[in-house]
């Protein structure tokens, strides 16, 4: 029969009664015997043979010799037995095999291992054991209490339940696991989400970078010994899009939230007491040993090794002679102590005041200046006093994003291209350089500029969205399709899932739609519907670019559907809607359906005003002047209503400024029906009182406010003197025919110059039994109107004011199409009206440059007698020199 040593570690309970009868007698522990007789071996013992010599009962409370053992048969046979049960037992409680640790990898609990060195017993780390977010190297302990020699029966068994003292603990960390360790107790400090955290060792602490959407925060934390404790503080810290608070504070709350539980926020800093006995722990009971008595321990600086910063603390050695930067932080941290501890908590005024405090302790301290001038900015409307305190310590220009926010702030945006620049040149977390990149191209004026600014952005932080579709926006503007599309696909394949990958190719159709690169959104529109064949607004979108290229039955087939898809999901139908309606009018003629779909837009819609008009236009084309009325009334209270129509203007350039001006169009057309078609001056003034109201730099609707103003005025003054005078007989009924066509005289007897003017074919006004002067119209680019049959009624004032918005439209209409004979035309007569002579020359002179033969002598006289009048304006202006010079020019032209 095979043999095998027995352990008592078969037996948790204990052996059975049965047995105790052999292992009483001998002082060996019967394991040792058990082991011994399987190892000595020996013939099969007869099963014949007793167990043990028994005794009369009466000898039984007799002392058994301890010499007396039991016989070699006897004790190979309960060795057999056991050896036959244990499988059996092992059966009945099975454990799971463990696997061995890796090194360096997770692990259940560390492995220790006795150690003797100098005299003293102690336990040592077996192999790294990593407990999130450290990882211990090594660690040592002793047993003080404990003299050679001494028996090691047991091992690490007996001795792990002995309290020893801590001699050496080396732990480390890896910059990327602290920073996905960290990220989920960050959530929310600078957004709404989890940000992304960036992490760096250096010689004394950690490098930080947190990001999330348009906010990007950098700052310095250095591990500061302070005997058996750590202090962590904050330095350096600098940030973009911060709307919590300023930069320091916002490190310090990082910092406190990443350690929460650990530590204790003191004076502006984290504090970690015992540090060493926190870590101990945590890790020792999970491998059956109590914690080490930590009194004495000295931590050294921290050592960086490539991804890992490295901890080290012993016991009984001298304190570490600390780094000048960790010396600095340390002084740093006692000046400003109570300003930190202000600002983290929120209360800024106090803050300012310790910072104050503390300049006049340590003037002109860099930290401490920076600090200030960040709160000063954060704060808003102290840009002056930030730059004032910045620039004691430092030019502007080199103060980074600081120095780049305060000279923005005072109108510097040159200067503050260039601090940006910079800072964004020597920032080493790059979602915060790409922000800055992505702020100076902002503040860029030229397009050229705004695109290599975003194509350094894109170079530093490739992957972040927000910056591919600025990039993807500027290129369209700058007529660049080929690099807007390879964005829109770039970003595409960053997308996961087939919805985020359709909202990507959506909206890049709708960005290059709204630029008029018809080609690319059909594709994108395409691909969007490829991932996501059932959304209406990409089947809108589609159905925009059909009617965008000349096919207008499909678009109203795609119109179609894309409403039953929308009202199947419960979504916003209202833009559909509107585009449906005008599909019906422009390909089916069929104006009562599009009034009936226009009806459906709710007044709440951001579409409403718009729809208020197009009724409005259809009614009064269909002859229906009462119901155009009505619509033209419901856009008023639209109008009155907004928001916008209570303030004077809003920003320029932003998306209110926009909103408001589109408004202001929609009430100015509005004004055009009620005075034209309507024959409602009334109306109309309302109506332009209302756009100035929203766009009050417009010169078109102030000039038109005015002369309706005016006319109205007048038409009212007439109205009175009439009704002084004497009671006329009415003038004969007249039929259609005499009213349109023939003729007649008007109430005061005389012919009415309008009479002889066919109607326009867009005007469908209903018979009337008077006929009245038809007052000057509104857009004084209509082609159907005579814009000379009013320069009686008009003041020079809105003649003149007419003329700069013509002047401003023309411009437009040019560079729109550069090669359009009758806009230059147009716009040199406008200039040489408003006598802007310099800018005719500089217009006739490029056009001159670059047209052809036939376009020179066209222009030619055109700039001669320009030239002859700034001559003479030169030689009146007392100019001698630059009469001269002109005159040169004009002998030039005409040799």
């Amino acid at each position: 029969m095979a043999r095998s040593p027995v352990s008592w570690r078969s037996f948790p309970h204990g052996l059975p009664p049965s047995w105790a009868c052999w292992a009483r007698p001998t002082r060996a522990p019967p394991n040792a015997v058990l082991a011994g007789c399987a190892r000595r071996g020996g013939a099969p013992p007869s099963r014949e043979a007793p167990l043990c010599a028994r005794r009369p009962r009466a000898a039984r409370s007799q002392k058994i010799p301890r010499t007396i053992l039991p016989s070699h048969d006897a004790l190979a046979t309960i060795a057999a037995r056991m050896t036959q049960a244990l499988p059996q037992r092992r059966l009945e409680r099975p454990q799971p095999p463990a696997a061995a640790p890796t090194e360096g990898g997770p692990s259940d609990a560390p492995r220790l291992r006795l150690s003797a060195a100098r005299g003293t017993l102690g336990l040592e780390l077996d192999e790294p054991f990593v407990a999130r977010p450290v990882r211990l190297v090594a660690l040592t302990l002793t047993f003080p209490n404990i003299r050679f020699p001494i028996d090691l029966t047991g091992g690490v068994t007996r001795f792990r339940h002995r309290r020893g003292a801590l001699a050496r603990l080396v732990v480390d960390v890896s910059a990327s696991e602290l920073a996905s360790w960290v990220a989920p107790k960050l959530r929310g400090l600078l957004g709404a989400g989890t940000p992304e955290v960036w992490l760096a060792p250096m010689e004394g602490g950690f490098a930080v970078g947190l990001a999330d959407g348009e906010a990007a925060l950098a700052f310095d934390v250095l591990i500061v010994p302070r005997a058996s404790g750590v202090t962590l503080t904050t330095e350096r810290a600098r940030g973009i899009g911060l709307g919590g608070g300023p930069p320091q504070a916002l490190a310090l709350r990082a910092l406190a939230a990443a350690l929460r539980g650990v530590s204790t926020i003191q004076g502006g800093c984290v504090h970690i007491a015992d540090a060493a006995a926190r870590v101990l722990c945590d890790v020792l009971p999970a491998a059956g040993a109590r914690a080490p008595a930590t009194s004495g321990v000295v931590w050294d600086v921290p050592r960086a090794a490539g991804d890992r910063l490295e901890l080290e603390a012993q016991m009984d050695v001298p304190p570490a002679a600390l780094p000048d930067r960790l010396v600095r932080a340390a002084e740093t941290l006692l000046l400003a102590a109570e300003a930190d501890d202000a600002a983290y908590r929120g209360d800024f005024d106090s803050a300012r005041d310790a910072y104050l405090s503390a300049l006049e302790r340590a003037p002109r301290h860099p930290e401490i200046s920076e600090r200030l001038a960040w709160l000063d900015t954060v704060a808003g409307e102290r840009a002056e006093a930030a730059l004032s305190t910045l620039i004691d310590v430092t030019p502007a220009v080199d103060a980074g994003l600081l120095g780049a926010e305060l000279l923005a702030a005072v109108g510097d945006v040159e200067g503050a291209r260039g601090a940006l620049a910079r800072a964004a040149r020597a920032e080493p977390f790059s979602p915060l350089a790409a922000r800055a990149w992505m702020r100076g191209a902002a503040l860029a004026d030229e397009v050229r500029e705004r695109r290599a600014a975003l194509d350094e952005a894109v170079a530093r932080a490739p992957a972040f969205g927000l910056l591919r579709w600025a990039r993807l926006t500027a290129r369209l503007q700058a007529a660049d399709p080929a690099g807007a599309l390879a964005d829109a696909e770039h970003l595409e394949a960053a997308a996961r899932g087939a919805r985020m990958r359709h909202d990507v190719a959506r909206r890049a159709a709708r960005a290059f739609l709204a630029e008029g690169f018809v080609r690319e959104a059909h594709k994108l529109f395409e691909r969007a519907l490829r991932y996501v064949p059932d959304d209406a607004e990409a089947v809108t979108g589609l159905a925009r670019t059909f009617a965008a290229q000349g096919s207008p039955r499909r678009a109203l087939e795609l119109y179609t559907r894309a409403l039953t898809l929308a009202e199947r999901a419960a979504s916003p139908t209202s833009a559909v809607a509107i585009d449906l309606a005008k599909a019906l009018v422009d390909v089916a003629h069929d104006r009562p359906a599009a009034i009936a779909r226009v009806r459906t837009v709710p007044a709440d819609a951001p579409e409403a005003a718009e729809a208020r008009l197009l009724e409005a236009r259809w009614r009064a084309e269909l002859g229906d002047l009462a119901g155009a009325g009505l619509a033209i009334g419901r856009l008023r209270d639209h109008a009155e209503r907004d928001p916008l129509a209570g303030t004077a203007a809003a920003a320029p350039g932003s998306e209110a400024a926009a909103r408001a001006e589109g408004l202001a169009a929609l009430l100015f057309e509005a004004a055009l029906i009620d005075e034209r078609q309507r024959d409602d001056l009334a109306g109309a003034q309302r109506d332009l009182a209302l756009a100035l109201r929203l766009a009050p730099r417009n010169g078109r609707i102030g000039a038109a406010f005015r002369r309706v103003a005016r006319a109205h005025t007048e038409r009212a003054g007439a109205g009175a003197s009439v009704a002084a005078a004497p009671a006329m007989p009415a003038p004969p009924r007249r039929s259609h025919a005499m009213v349109r066509g023939a003729p007649s005289p008007d109430m005061h007897g005389a012919p009415s110059p309008d009479m002889h003017r066919a109607p326009s074919p867009d005007m469908h006004r209903a018979p009337s039994p008077q006929v009245r002067p038809e007052p000057p119209p509104l857009d004084t680019l209509d082609e159907d109107e005579n814009e000379n049959d009013f320069t009686e009624t008009r003041s020079p004032e809105s003649v003149r004011a007419e003329d700069e918005a013509l002047a401003e439209r023309l411009s437009e209409k040019l560079r729109a199409a550069p090669h359009d004979r009758d806009v230059v035309a147009a716009l040199c007569d406008v200039l040489e009206r408003l006598e802007r002579d310099l800018e005719l020359f500089a217009l006739l002179s490029a056009r001159m440059d670059e047209g052809s033969d036939d376009e020179r002598e066209w222009l030619g006289p055109r700039r001669a007698a320009v030239l002859a009048r700034l001559a003479r304006r030169a030689r009146s202006a007392g100019n001698a020199s630059e009469a001269e010079l002109y005159e040169m020019m004009l002998a030039a032209e005409s040799g």
